[in-house]
């Protein structure tokens, strides 16, 4: 369950979810994705008072360029003169190392009239790329800002020794909580930095606060703009099939943010880097919304009708953007954590993939191959052979995980749902073969690749090789002229290419020849039948080359037994919270009575679909057995 706090929580329940608002926050940047950092640490007041324990120098880094985070998620008290209440109360909650928390805030409070003696300042480092426009995101929970701030663009030539002279804009009389610097004329190279000076702050007493900087096109929509949104997501528990999430939303585009000849940015001018982020959350007795991200997704076009106002879009999950790539040919041990995805960062290096701790060792031990295989079946391929699912995270990244039941995070009353819930009761299959792959070496120190070179500059080097059938240890060779030959350090072997860097005392361009061995290897298969259920009927195979000893076939059949044995499927639709998690367990009353005692059980959430028109519908589905 996403962690929101007790405030939160309990508004949710006095409101049974339904007093609450909606918000979308499309950040479009056509420069890029996933680059920059932020090198200030979250208050280092905060650490230096016990306030929040710095666990390591990265935890504290605010990666605001792709959270898709633009406002806080709770009031936190910051240690100002409005943080405790004089009877004790605490009206804003203490700031924690949490990690759904982002944002900046200064070591030092501004006077009775909102100015720092000591300017407060935030530094940026940024990487290559054209600035367009920059957006700097104040607090717009607590409707606070700076009223006198200056932008410092210091850029580095490409050298990245010399700096250019600073570009500055001086911004005086600030009313905004999101401050747009439009058309910024100004191209970064690497080790450049952005640095936010903050004179004034729009508060007396009160520590100066940024919560996201952002390149490119921001726009927000709330209930006023806000015509329908749908969406859905679901993890399979036994991996037969991995679905991505999915958004449908319309807005009212009364600002004309759809004009398909503007290049400016926009709705018509979406790319691979847009994305939207749907926030959620209730309304306090003042009528503000504490919002929480409740997902995120990469869009596609929008669409909208001839004379219409409204615009619609579709925002898919990261495993949707990888439908059309596929894996190339490969059998290869695996020597470290990367290589159990090696060949999928051939072709993205920002691929949002991860392994969850909980069995990162495990999948360590197992080895890789891949035919010719799509993305999403290797992703499940893997999961499998591991005993773990495959989920896409709130922050639209790609995390394998093993899902299992764990100690509720709530129960679900009669009193928290619409209806009783819908429970089916799911057939298993009679029995799961499981195919075995091992591999017979048939020959040792053979040549996968050869090649001449004329004309070679020193510097980093790509080979590509076969590997059919083969397996490590590889290894590269290399001869100059009448040189003899010698074997390469330093090389770094991939699903179908080795990396090295060739170096010497050549200064001219040299003649080179290279060659690459490794082992030829038989791959062959075997059959492993498990009965699961006598009294069924279907039949389920596996044929998955990873799995390559009876042992891991076991595994893996146990695992399957375990969530296939969740025989129960309920569908509910609740008026409690929408901060639930894939693979959260809950208690889930039935509204069914044995002897009188209404039967309870424990689920995994498998599914969630919701849909918002002014109010919500939240429908959970869950397993259990």
């Amino acid at each position: 369950m996403i962690d929101m706090g007790q405030e939160f929580k309990n508004l949710m329940q006095i409101t049974n979810g339904q007093v609450i608002s909606a918000r979308l926050n499309i950040l479009n940047s056509p420069q890029m994705a996933d680059y920059g950092f932020l090198t200030n640490s979250i208050e280092q007041y905060l650490i230096d008072n016990g306030y929040a324990t710095l666990k390591s120098d990265s935890e504290y880094w605010i990666r605001q360029m792709n959270n898709c985070i633009t406002n806080e998620t709770a009031q936190y008290g910051i240690f100002e003169s409005d943080g405790i209440s004089l009877d004790g109360s605490i009206k804003l909650l203490s700031k924690t190392a949490s990690q759904n928390e982002m944002g900046w805030y200064s070591s030092s409070l501004s006077n009775g009239i909102g100015v720092y003696s000591t300017y407060p300042y935030l530094q940026w480092n940024y990487g290559v790329g054209a600035i367009s426009n920059f957006n700097i995101v104040f607090s717009k929970m607590r409707n606070e800002y700076a009223v006198d701030f200056d932008i410092v663009f210091e850029n580095y030539t490409s050298d990245f020794e010399n700096m250019v002279d600073p570009v500055t804009y001086l911004i005086t009389g600030n009313t905004e909580t999101i401050y747009k610097l439009a058309n910024v004329p100004v191209s970064m190279d690497m080790g450049s930095s952005i640095k936010i000076i903050v004179k004034k702050w729009s508060v007396a007493n009160a520590r100066a606060k940024i919560i996201d900087l952002f390149f490119g096109e921001m726009l927000i929509y709330t209930d006023e703009e806000i015509v329908s949104i749908n969406g859905s997501k679901a993890v399979d528990l036994t991996n037969n099939d991995i679905t991505s999430k999915q958004i449908d939303f319309t807005v009212q585009d009364m600002n004309g943010d759809y004009n398909i000849f503007n290049p400016q940015g926009g709705l018509a001018n979406l790319n691979k880097a847009s994305r939207v982020a749907l926030e959620l959350g209730p309304v306090t007795d003042n009528g503000d919304v504490l919002f929480c991200k409740i997902d995120e997704y990469i869009l596609g076009k929008p669409r909208k009708n001839k004379n219409s106002l409204e615009v619609s879009l579709t925002g898919y999950g990261r495993l949707n953007s990888y439908n059309n790539i596929s894996f190339g040919n490969g059998h290869y041990d695996k020597f470290d954590a990367d290589l159990i995805l090696e060949s999928f960062f051939t072709y993205d290096l920002n691929s949002h993939m991860a392994v969850s701790e909980q069995i990162k060792n495990e999948a360590l031990t197992f080895r890789t191959q891949y035919g010719d295989i799509s993305v999403s079946e290797a992703l499940r391929q893997i999961a499998t052979v591991v005993r773990g699912n495959v989920v896409e995270t709130i922050d639209n990244d790609i995390l394998i995980t093993r899902i299992i039941e764990k100690t509720p995070v709530s129960i679900i009353t009669l009193d928290n749902m619409w209806d009783t819930p819908d429970i089916t009761k799911i057939d298993k299959p009679k029995s799961i073969n499981i195919k075995t792959y091992y591999s017979t070496v048939k020959s040792t120190n053979t040549e996968l690749f050869r090649q001449y070179y004329d004309k070679l500059i020193p510097g980093n080097m790509m080979m590509n090789y076969n590997v059919d059938h083969t397996k490590g240890d590889y290894h590269i060779y290399f001869w100059v002229g009448t040189m003899a030959e010698t074997e390469a350090y330093a090389v770094m072997f991939f699903d179908n290419y080795a990396l090295f860097t060739i170096s010497g005392p050549w200064n001219d361009e040299i003649e080179m020849n290279f060659r690459i061995t490794g082992s030829v290897v038989e791959i062959s298969s075997s059959d492993n039948n498990f009965i699961l259920d006598i009294n069924a009927t279907d039949a389920e195979n596996i044929d998955n080359k990873s799995i390559e000893t009876s042992v891991i076939a076991q595994q893996v059949f146990d695992w399957l037994s375990i969530n296939y044995n969740k025989e129960f499927e309920y569908k509910v639709e609740i008026q409690d919270t929408c901060t639930y998690e894939l693979g959260d367990t809950v208690t889930i009353e039935s509204n069914i009575y044995v002897n009188g005692v209404q039967v309870v059980r424990n689920a995994i959430i498998t599914g969630i679909d919701f849909g918002y028109e002014g109010s919500l519908h939240y429908i959970l589905t869950l397993r259990g057995a």
